[in-house]
């Protein structure tokens, strides 16, 4: 009969996940929509928030310093995996990567709590150049970074204080991408 260190011991042999940290990308190379984190110190919710970007066809991730600080382990585990196939920019400092943004045309959501305007698709439809800026739970998005947003928009609630910003940055995400999405369902059906 096998001892009990022994049967830990075997479960727990090799390796489960080897954690690559990304390469910066410049924007100009990377497909919008794009997510932008801006200052999100949280692995978990990063990882959340990566995963939902993910299935929701948004490969593009812009990050300040403190975000991708995050990008290890942890957001490995808990996006699945699923940030090995995104493309990522450290951006030092954001404003620099917001103002290119602008640059190129792209249409800049922010999405915080207290804000009045519900998040609805973004238009026109089947429009792909968009960002969607969230920041931490904590702080939120920066002043600076607001300021030079195009839309301030929120997840209308009817309850409680705040949803977690990696729920919110779903509904948000999935809202704004709900006719990139269908689109995509009606070529692959085709």
């Amino acid at each position: 009969m096998e001892s009990k260190d022994a049967r830990l011991f075997r479960r727990f042999d090799g390796c489960r996940f080897l954690v690559a940290f990304p390469c910066s990308t410049p924007i100009a190379e990377m497909i919008p929509p794009f997510v932008v984190l801006d200052g999100l110190n949280s692995a978990s919710n990063v990882g959340q928030v990566l995963r939902s970007a993910y299935h929701l066809g948004i490969n593009s991730v812009i990050a300040s310093a403190g975000a991708w600080s995050c990008l290890n382990g942890r957001a490995s585990r808990v996006s699945m995996g699923w940030f090995y196939r995104m493309s990522f920019h450290v951006a030092r400092p954001l404003s620099k990567a917001i103002e290119e943004l602008k640059r190129l045309g792209v249409c800049l959501y922010v999405a915080e709590n207290q804000f009045s305007q519900p998040v609805a698709p973004h238009e026109p439809h089947g429009d792909r150049k968009w960002a969607l800026v969230i920041g931490s739970e904590f702080s939120g998005v920066s002043k600076e970074i607001v300021q030079d947003c195009d839309q301030r928009v929120c997840v209308p609630q009817q309850q409680g204080h705040s949803l977690n910003v990696a729920h919110a940055c779903s509904i948000c995400l999935y809202e704004l991408s709900k006719f990139n999405v269908m689109q995509m369902e009606k070529l692959v059906a085709e």
